[in-house]
């Protein structure tokens, strides 16, 4: 028996959804857990963030939820790999005025790091997490690595601390709320690639046995959604080019997906090639 994956969107979600499929999606639920597992056929089920699924039913909730016999809708985590970026980062503040988020977000450990390790396209990524942070504001941190970014900096991928579900779960709480981040990605890209703007900046000067070139730099950006861009280059033909922004976005699903395609993109609109 196949699982039934419910993917409504927008407040409504469940209204719109039938009868028929909240049913099968509750009997679905209910197999895999009295069977001790995931239902065949499908890798995992994903809960309808305006469901909540009990024993007793499933029903419309008030605000967003995204719980229900421990699996969820979860952030989706970008393919790194595909599109050259080593390591992604989101950090900002929560603005929501929502009881139910607030009081989640009271209740976390300050301090405390949701470290866990995904398989996106046959690929290793670390996601780490934090909620609050120390000054106990509405505080929202992640970042997503390839595990090839720790051994191009000589250190060992950090020790997974929560099942990718837990974290999936965490974050869910907070799926429908605004939040003012600051994103920032830093990038592959070969020296022939690179933004013609940091390509001027490549100029080698000689002077007798002495030759001085510029390796590594930043720049400040006016009127753009990025307004920081630094790079430096790696060996003789690459690059690493680190791009910063803020924005203010709705968290869910495809809160990571759209802040990797805004850093593409800007890095694209500089005139790079390869991204």
């Amino acid at each position: 028996m196949a699982s039934l994956v419910i993917r409504p969107s927008g407040r409504l979600g469940a209204a719109h959804a039938s009868e028929q499929a909240i049913a099968g999606f509750h009997a679905a639920n209910r197999q895999r857990m009295l069977r001790g597992g995931r239902p065949p056929g499908q890798a995992r089920i994903f809960c309808c963030p305006f469901l909540q699924c009990s024993d007793s039913g499933i029903g419309p909730l008030p605000h967003f939820s995204a719980r229900c016999l421990g699996y969820v809708m979860g952030l989706r985590i970008p393919n790194l790999k595909r599109s050259r970026c080593r390591l992604l980062t989101a950090c900002g503040l929560v603005l929501t005025e929502d009881p139910n988020s607030l009081r989640w977000l009271k209740e976390q450990q300050e301090g405390e790091w949701w470290t866990g390790r995904a398989m996106v396209s046959g690929n290793s990524v670390y996601v780490r997490a934090r909620f609050r942070g120390s000054s106990g504001k509405q505080h929202f941190h992640v970042d997503v690595a390839r595990a090839d970014f720790f051994k191009s900096r000589g250190h060992s991928p950090p020790k997974c601390t929560r099942r990718m579900s837990e974290i999936h779960g965490a974050i869910a709480h907070l799926f429908g709320q605004k939040i003012d981040v600051r994103i920032s990605g830093s990038f592959d890209v070969r020296e022939a690639s690179l933004p013609p703007v940091i390509r001027s900046t490549l100029v080698e000067v000689q002077a007798g046995n002495l030759s001085i070139r510029m390796t590594g730099g930043t720049l400040s950006v006016r009127g753009a959604p990025i307004d920081r861009i630094a790079w430096s280059l790696i060996g003789e033909k690459n690059a690493v080019v680190h791009l910063e922004g803020r924005s203010i976005v709705t968290i869910d699903e495809s809160y990571l997906e759209g802040a990797i395609e805004r850093l593409s993109s800007a890095l694209r609109s500089f005139g790079s090639q390869r991204v």
